[in-house]
């Protein structure tokens, strides 16, 4: 989500059937248990015991995004393989058309983790074993090295 939608909703005043499409769709997509909600001439979150679950349109009511609220970043994944570096054959990823090694992968800027076909996040120690097939006593799972979209 875009990072000035976000501060949109954060700094909202207007009740929710005023604001425009693009945040009111932003909004549901985030959830209303994620706003304060303009109670009685005060800001109160589901926290408070206000106790609503979805944002009512029709009324004159105004929500706002939590302040605290930090979206989810969005993700690319690549496979972890095994890659020849030189004369040394390593764990690595593909990117940019280039292999690079999980060690370089996890020093990257973007790096964001390391995880399993299943989505559960791997430490780079148990990669090696997870991945290594199951006749040669590994898992013969999947392991993506995990990067934020720039």
């Amino acid at each position: 989500m875009k990072p000035e939608i976000v501060q949109a909703l954060k700094e909202n005043t207007s009740a929710f059937g005023l604001m425009t499409p693009e945040l009111r769709q932003a909004a549901e997509e985030i959830g209303a248990d994620n706003f304060e909600i303009r109670w009685a001439g005060d800001w109160q979150s589901s926290e408070d015991g206000i106790g609503y679950s979805k944002f009512d349109a029709n009324g004159d009511y105004v929500y706002r995004l939590c302040p605290d609220y930090n979206p989810e970043p969005e993700l690319d994944k690549y496979m972890v393989e095994l890659f020849k570096f030189g004369k040394m054959k390593g764990l690595g990823v593909c990117l940019g058309g280039l292999p690079i090694s999980i060690v370089e992968s996890a020093t990257a800027p973007d790096f964001y983790r390391f995880e399993t076909e299943s989505g559960d996040m791997i430490g780079i120690e148990q990669i090696a074993t997870y991945i290594a097939p199951k006749d040669k006593g590994g898992q013969g799972g999947k392991v993506f090295v995990v990067l934020r979209k720039a």
